[in-house]
């Protein structure tokens, strides 16, 4: 079963974040579901609200001040653990299916590319292998080739 880390900032954001906690850990699927939410030091409710939701796979990082989306979301970045990573603003509401959806796309690419690669290698094989043999074959006719193994 993979892991997605759900990875959130928020800065007084007590409206929307229980709604938004809903929508992530409700979330359809086959894989496991980890949420770290750094707080940005929001001087509303945001944490209590936060904290009153009593799941496991919840993380709260708070900083003491306002440093900014950017420095919470790097510092988000750091604790970030599992096989995918999705990133979520503090007033969005998702679908149930969202993660299901982007991650059998994402699988999907995934099995294209390898599929493409592989035919990439044959090709580069086979083309690899030609010139070898044509090499081969002149280096013989020429009287340039000497077995060692005779």
């Amino acid at each position: 079963m993979d892991k997605i880390c759900v990875l959130m900032s928020t800065y007084n954001g007590d409206k929307y974040i229980k709604e938004q906690l809903n929508s992530i850990l409700t979330q359809r699927g086959d894989y496991e579901l980890k949420v770290l939410i750094r707080d940005d030091g929001s001087t509303d409710d945001s944490c209590s609200v936060i904290e009153s939701i009593k799941d496991p796979r919840i993380k709260l990082y708070r900083l003491e001040q306002n440093e900014h989306i950017s420095h919470a979301t790097n510092y988000g970045f750091q604790k970030v653990t599992g096989a995918y990573l999705a990133r979520i603003d503090s007033d969005d509401i998702w679908y149930p299916q969202k993660l299901e959806k982007q991650i059998k796309e994402i699988e999907k690419q995934i099995q294209q590319l390898r599929k493409q690669e592989n035919e990439i290698a044959q090709k580069t094989e086979s083309s690899d292998i030609q010139k070898a043999q044509e090499s081969f074959s002149k280096a013989i006719d020429a009287g340039k080739y000497i077995d060692v193994y005779a």
